[in-house]
């Protein structure tokens, strides 16, 4: 998934989850999107990875990226929940690799483009920063930080 919101951030999640109305954004800086495109991206992104959650914890955390603790999270959250956290979260949504403009800059290219080729180059890079991600996370589980 291109999307995340604090997939990583088990405590954000666990506060998410007791009670969403009282859960103080931290700013994350700019978001990509208006209100109303945030809004709904943030819904969709939160159903699929409930229902991810749901369906294989395992799945969810090795295809979107997701903490073991959030994984967790999220599958206990119910529909009410996910709705009341894309309402008042939607600001909590990013761009996955935001900062990593050259990457969005050669795949936006390769779809103008049509250029299959690189488009499949993309593909693997996208995999290999997300299993970057995944790696220095078990990583760091490991040693305890």
């Amino acid at each position: 998934m291109i999307l995340e919101s604090h997939f990583t951030d088990d405590e954000w999640w666990r506060s998410a989850s007791v009670n969403p109305q009282d859960l103080i954004e931290q700013s994350l800086g700019a978001s990509c999107w208006p209100h109303e495109a945030a809004q709904q991206l943030m819904s969709e992104a939160l159903v699929f990875a409930w229902h991810t959650a749901k369906w294989d914890r395992r799945v969810a955390r090795l295809s979107l990226s997701i903490s073991p603790g959030v994984v967790s999270s999220i599958a206990t959250l119910t529909p009410r929940q996910l709705a009341v956290i894309s309402a008042r979260h939607w600001g909590a949504l990013r761009l996955r690799w935001q900062e990593e403009r050259d990457f969005w800059a050669r795949l936006l290219a390769a779809a103008q483009d049509g250029d299959e080729e690189a488009l499949s180059e993309n593909h693997l890079h996208a995999k290999l920063l997300l299993s970057g991600t995944l790696v220095a996370r078990s990583t760091l589980s490991q040693l305890g930080t």
